[in-house]
């Protein structure tokens, strides 16, 4: 998410200086392969994004508390901004079912586990979709639709009484958009890495937008 608006800002608004500070040596996922963790760091070069690796900013909670600050970091660097956009991954929002029943069926990263049709173990009328559940497969936006889809299926199915269909894991690619014309890519099969050209045509374009339109049977205005 942070190295996506930082590219975003530095495009449109290529006067600003704009900082990227990350705790880890790598800015994505580990299991990305090298030559996609290289095709990141390079756009985001291209484009003068400033990025600082290996620190951790240490007042984030005095940081938000301003319009202007100084974040500083466990190396004893300070960065003075105009605007401070904390984004540090993904966290699940697990108080609509922490102090709930549900609360004896998650993981300890706050995950809810299913079974193989979308069913919170032990509760046959609840299904959890999405980064949420404990599926074994990369929490992508595409997967969670197909993830609905099935479960949406399900609900039909169990209302009426009939058999549930089993969720088939899918793959999807992983795009990292950086700016509006570029980014990196891995595809879902052979694990092949591309880069600006067809992150444009997958996302960066219009961050699948058109895709939701169009699932929904709708025309984007103009």
């Amino acid at each position: 998410m942070g190295v996506e608006i930082a590219g975003d800002i530095k495009e449109d608004f290529k006067d600003k200086v704009v900082t990227l500070i990350h705790p880890h040596d790598q800015l994505i996922d580990k299991k990305i392969p090298d030559s996609m963790q290289k095709l990141v760091k390079d756009r985001l070069t291209k484009l003068g994004v400033v990025t600082i690796l290996g620190e951790r900013v240490t007042n984030m909670k005095e940081v938000m508390q301003n319009d202007k600050a100084t974040v500083q970091t466990d190396k004893q660097k300070s960065i003075t901004a105009d605007l401070v956009i904390p984004a540090t991954g993904l966290k699940i929002h697990t108080s609509a079912y922490s102090n709930t029943p549900l609360n004896e069926k998650m993981e300890s990263n706050g995950q809810l586990r299913v079974n193989e049709f979308m069913q919170v173990e032990g509760f046959e009328n609840i299904f959890a979709v999405g980064d949420c559940n404990n599926v074994p497969e990369r929490k992508l936006g595409m997967l969670a639709v197909n993830q609905g889809s099935n479960a949406a299926v399900n609900i039909l199915a169990h209302a009426n009484g009939k058999a549930l269909t089993k969720y088939s894991q899918g793959r999807a690619p992983f795009t990292v958009c950086i700016g509006r014309t570029g980014g990196a890519t891995q595809l879902p099969f052979w694990g092949l890495v591309v880069g600006d050209w067809m992150t444009t045509k997958i996302k960066a374009n219009d961050v699948c937008l058109g895709v939701v339109w169009k699932s929904m049977g709708q025309t984007p205005p103009k």
